[in-house]
């Protein structure tokens, strides 16, 4: 039997969830990552100690977006953790690790300056340490897209420059009892669209830069596109993409457990909603749900998806996990994200939201629809008690 716990860590103001698989034996066979970061590292530093032990590695490392209370923590991953001059734990993330950004030419991302630096400085760091990279391609509807799988194991080598890609909505198989499906908004392949364009107005064909040194002659042209391409504020298109992942198993759970000590009130809830039969989460990032069309047309995808692949019985589609996006900002939010009457989608079981309550980014309009529809909201703060476990047997 293989056990999946799945993680919602108490960070605060950031974001860091984590899948491990374990075999009979409790050994780990295969973790995957979405997003590390906050706003405090010394209090991330200890949650990671306290998440990996020593021989520990993270396979699957999915980046929503480069903000930093994403990100902020990979460094970290990356390095060995010595104590008394000793290497006590080894990287995290190495060079068989595989990282999935979101936007289509991660090389490119190698020569952004100015605020953007952190970013260019985290892509390199990867490539320097031998790290596959894979974008994720947007520009086909998820409508159109046709069943695409690949095995963890089997990813594509990134191209002598640096990076590859791979389409939005494609399957990624490990062992085959679990499926990741990293995708992005649907209104965000016009930014795509807008950076191919001024890299053709620039004469850079992306194909012909094969190496390092054609990267390089061509810093100045891509860094006048990033000025020029889809600036809103000081916040230019390549961060205002967020890479959503539906994560789920195909099989029937042995057993299914959620350990959730500061909100029990809502594991019982969940229970109601035959919750135990669920393994699928969506998590979601710093997406913009607030366009009702836009929601339900990634709720209808991940539905026909769960259609697909599940094995439930009498349950059906129904998506177990969704993740409020931006830490509950009432800019990324509508109220259809909890409201479902009168949708062409049957919504999810339960939902949470990560935030730090003294930042002022939680929206209490969140909090009050939900009540008022008396949906279950998990509540992932700084508090340790917040932190949400789900623990799943599969035969």
């Amino acid at each position: 039997m293989i056990t999946v716990e799945r993680t919602l860590h108490p960070v605060g103001q950031g974001a860091f969830f984590s899948e491990k698989f374990r075999d009979d034996s409790g050994k780990l066979i295969f973790c995957a990552v979405y997003d590390c970061g906050n706003k405090d590292q010394p209090h991330l530093k200890k949650v990671i100690d306290s998440v990996f032990e020593d021989d520990d590695h993270i396979d699957l490392l999915f980046i929503s977006h480069f903000d930093s209370d994403h990100i902020s923590g990979i460094d970290y991953l990356m390095q060995n953790k010595v104590r008394y001059g000793k290497i006590v734990r080894k990287r995290l993330i190495d060079a068989s690790t595989t990282v999935f950004v979101p936007f289509r030419y991660p090389a490119a991302l190698t020569v952004m300056t100015g605020a953007y630096q952190g970013i260019a400085n985290l892509i390199t760091r990867f490539f320097e340490n031998g790290i596959k990279v894979i974008g994720i391609d947007n520009r086909e509807n998820l409508e159109t897209r046709s069943d695409v799988s690949i095995p963890v194991d089997s990813l594509p080598n990134h191209t002598t420059h640096g990076g590859t890609s791979i389409g939005s909505g494609t399957m990624l198989v490990f062992n085959p009892i679990w499926i990741y499906i990293p995708t992005m908004m649907p209104s965000r392949k016009g930014l795509l669209n807008d950076f191919e364009r001024e890299l053709a107005k620039a004469n850079i064909q992306w194909d012909k830069i094969i190496d390092d040194i054609t990267l390089k002659k061509n810093q100045k042209d891509l860094r006048n596109v990033y000025s020029r391409v889809g600036k809103r504020g000081s916040v230019t298109a390549i961060n205002m993409n967020s890479l959503l992942l539906l994560s789920f198993s195909p099989l029937e759970l042995h057993f299914n457990h959620m350990i959730c000590w500061n909100n029990i009130r809502y594991c019982c809830r969940s229970r109601y909603y035959n919750f135990n039969e669920n393994s699928s989460c969506l998590y979601t990032g710093d997406s913009d749900m607030s366009n009702k069309q836009e929601f339900e047309q990634i709720m209808i995808f991940t539905e026909q998806t769960l259609e697909r692949y599940h094995q439930y019985k009498w349950i059906g589609p129904r998506l177990g996990l969704f993740q409020i996006p931006h830490h509950g900002s009432a800019n990324n939010y509508g109220a259809h994200v909890a409201v479902h009457r009168g949708s062409r989608h049957k919504g999810y079981i339960a939902a949470f939201v990560n935030y730090h309550p003294a930042k002022n980014v939680f929206s209490r309009r969140v909090k009050i629809d939900f009540l008022i529809v008396g949906k279950p909201l998990l509540h992932v703060t700084d508090n340790p008690l917040t932190e949400v476990i789900q623990v799943m047997g599969i035969n």
